[in-house]
């Protein structure tokens, strides 16, 4: 269950936040948005999408799959992939950080 006063209170970062997400340079599937709690109270924004991967000649190779869960109440962010990629992953969450740092000190 989502605790309604912290939802509405997270809003307009949620909004700001998704206003932000990439799209393009790889970023090229649409973003799937979740909102949910947990069990702390706090309002989880999940987002699903799929990064296009490219070679070190610029050719896509396919696709991976995407989960960002964003915790705003902590300030912190989880990504996950499928399949696993680290330098990805480290890309990806740099993106990530880089959009929750602006919105929350905005």
């Amino acid at each position: 269950m989502i605790n309604s006063k912290t939802l509405i209170d997270d809003l307009p970062l949620i909004e700001r936040f998704l206003k932000a997400l990439p799209s393009g340079s790889g970023f090229d599937a649409e973003w799937l948005v979740e909102i949910r709690g947990n069990s702390r109270q706090e309002t989880v924004l999940e987002l699903y999408t799929s990064y296009h991967r490219m070679d070190e000649h610029g050719f896509y190779t396919g696709w991976i799959r995407v989960h960002i869960k964003v915790y705003f109440e902590r300030d912190d962010f989880s990504v996950s992939l499928d399949p696993e990629d680290e330098l990805l992953q480290d890309y990806i969450e740099d993106i990530i950080g880089g959009i929750l740092d602006n919105v929350l000190n905005k």
